[in-house]
């Protein structure tokens, strides 16, 4: 895991801080990653009459930032290396205040 993280970090470092921030696809696929999929996950399983731990866990799996897997996954089949480290970053600061919020509001 934290060779992982400094292979995120190294293609993180080629790009200018500002570029993370600056697209708006990013921050579209982040608000929908960590706030739109576990409300919808959260009103599909009340619907269902789940229990309550089971949503519980399932809501809040589906709130996590990106996987840093999906970085190294794409460096190994040759897709958009920068793209996604930059949606692992985003994510990841950006769950610092959805993960908290997603569990006071919907569980």
């Amino acid at each position: 895991m934290p060779l992982s993280l400094l292979v995120v970090g190294s293609f993180l470092a080629d790009i200018p801080a500002g570029q993370v921030f600056r697209s708006a696809k990013l921050w579209l696929l982040s608000i929908l990653r960590l706030l739109v999929l576990p409300v919808v996950l959260w009103a599909i399983l009340r619907t269902m009459s789940t229990d309550a731990l089971v949503m519980g866990i399932a809501v809040t799996q589906i709130a996590m930032p990106v996987a840093v897997n999906g970085t190294l996954l794409s460096m190994e089949y040759g897709g958009d290396t920068a793209s996604m480290a930059q949606i692992t970053f985003l994510t990841t600061l950006g769950s610092i205040l959805t993960i908290p919020m997603i569990a006071a509001l919907l569980l």
